[in-house]
């Protein structure tokens, strides 16, 4: 849609939807993915598709209530299948085989939930579940360990004006991806962006789609990107979910280092700029 979903704005509305109905005797309500996936999908983009979808609804239950309910279950069916083929991501399942086996239970489990209970539960359930993966996983850090010597800072480095170093810190899970995508956003205004994982000691399958995402978005605006300082476990991850191969693995970088001496000569090449001049010592 080129928009970008504010999910506080939604949980803020929600939560102060919810406060003011229970002051009048109504029921507790959330969002429905369904709903504004058919939405999308008959092309309602402004606000006012959601209050023509809110009227329309309120005079179902009001005055349409008879005609409605005659209505077979059997056409109701077809359009709940129809919408949650529309709705699915089957491009990321391709992805689901290489992934972690945790990754595959908690999708399993998620889905029969969502059938044999309800979207709400298997919602609180799976998310529940990934958390608990995501503690195991941290547990599993050696000692604890975040920063990388080898990115101490120690070597001497002139970067080109137009290269801009992005450094991230402490693991990226499926909790912390939006403050990545923040931080990408608000410091990608160079042609030419480096992206810093010496301080990231793990990251899950969300960080690294988004990330891939992030990546797709940065190319179509024209900008070039080199990744460096990966850990084990997060070259491994974004390996096996085709990030890397999806960059380049040219432009993957183990030293911080060799990613800006490459960025640099990038930029020098692009605008043969006669007077530019990188200097890099121990590289």
């Amino acid at each position: 849609l080129g928009t970008r979903h504010n999910s506080n704005k939604e949980l803020i509305g929600q939560g102060l939807a919810n406060i003011i109905s229970s002051l009048v005797g109504g029921i507790p309500v959330s969002g429905a993915v369904a709903r504004s996936g058919v939405n999308v999908y008959s092309g309602g983009r402004t606000r006012l598709s959601g209050i023509m979808h809110s009227i329309f609804l309120i005079l179902m239950i009001l005055i349409l209530g008879p005609i409605v309910k005659r209505i077979p279950l059997a056409t109701l069916a077809a359009i709940l299948m129809v919408a949650s083929v529309r709705t699915a991501d089957w491009k990321s399942l391709k992805l689901v085989p290489r992934a972690r086996y945790s990754f595959g239970v908690i999708m399993i489990i998620t889905t029969v939930l969502t059938v044999v209970k309800d979207l709400t539960i298997a919602v609180v359930i799976g998310t529940a579940l990934a958390g608990i993966s995501v503690l195991v996983e941290l547990a599993s850090l050696p000692n604890g360990k975040i920063f990388n010597g080898k990115n101490s800072g120690s070597l001497e480095m002139v970067i080109h004006p137009n290269v801009e170093i992005i450094t991230f810190h402490g693991p990226l899970f499926f909790v912390g991806v939006e403050n990545m995508k923040n931080h990408i956003r608000e410091a990608s205004g160079k042609p030419i962006l480096v992206l810093d994982f010496s301080d990231v000691p793990v990251m899950d399958e969300s960080g690294a789609l988004v990330l891939r995402d992030i990546l797709k978005r940065l190319h179509k605006e024209g900008k070039s990107v080199y990744i460096t300082g990966l850990n084990r476990k997060p070259l491994r991850m974004l390996l096996r979910m085709g990030v890397v191969d999806h960059l380049g693995r040219s432009r993957v970088c183990k030293r911080v280092e060799r990613a800006v001496k490459k960025a640099s000569r990038e930029e020098l090449l692009l605008n043969r700029d006669p007077h530019g001049f990188i200097s890099l010592e121990g590289a």
